[in-house]
């Protein structure tokens, strides 16, 4: 049984790889790490400070 679920487990995760590659293929946009963060850094300043 637990090969089983395994196996399942690992052909959910293939498709959901060949899922991402196509996205590439058809020219999506990815982001780094260090990109979102930057994103979200600047999103954050952009707001100021209104809580304060």
């Amino acid at each position: 049984m637990m090969d089983n679920e395994r196996s399942e487990k690992m052909l959910e995760l293939r498709e959901e790889l060949l899922a991402v590659e196509m996205e590439r293929a058809h020219g999506a946009r990815y982001y780094s790490i260090d990109e979102v963060t930057a994103m979200m850094q600047n999103a954050i300043k952009e707001t100021g400070t209104q809580d304060e």
